[in-house]
């Protein structure tokens, strides 16, 4: 959870992220072992990077293989006006899709 932090950190400095702006996030990840982590500590990921919504899928999941995300996946986050970032998260390849959100505050679960 926390290199996935990291990771989605260094996203926002690239998008251009102010510290106080609200992003949604969806990570799509190599395993379902990846997912379940990020899963379980879902609460803490969001807060650390001040996300409104955090979604998180596996490659297969996606329609996709070890070596990336569906192309058909990809296309509906652009779509959506999200930006695709190829990264690495514990080591294994992954894809972090950000966008600015227009929610203020992350809803109470």
């Amino acid at each position: 959870a926390r290199d996935a932090v990291r990771v989605i950190q260094d996203c926002r400095r690239i998008d251009g992220y102010v510290v106080t702006d609200r992003i949604q996030v969806s990570l799509a990840l190599a395993s379902a072992e990846q997912a379940a982590a990020i899963e379980q500590w879902s609460d803490y990921v969001a807060e650390q990077v001040l996300a409104t919504d955090l979604q998180v899928t596996t490659f297969e999941a996606a329609g996709g293989d070890a070596g990336g995300v569906s192309e058909s996946h990809t296309a509906m986050l652009r779509l959506a006006d999200f930006v695709d970032h190829a990264v690495t998260i514990d080591g294994r390849a992954a894809h972090c899709f950000l966008k600015r959100s227009t929610d203020r505050r992350r809803p109470q679960l």
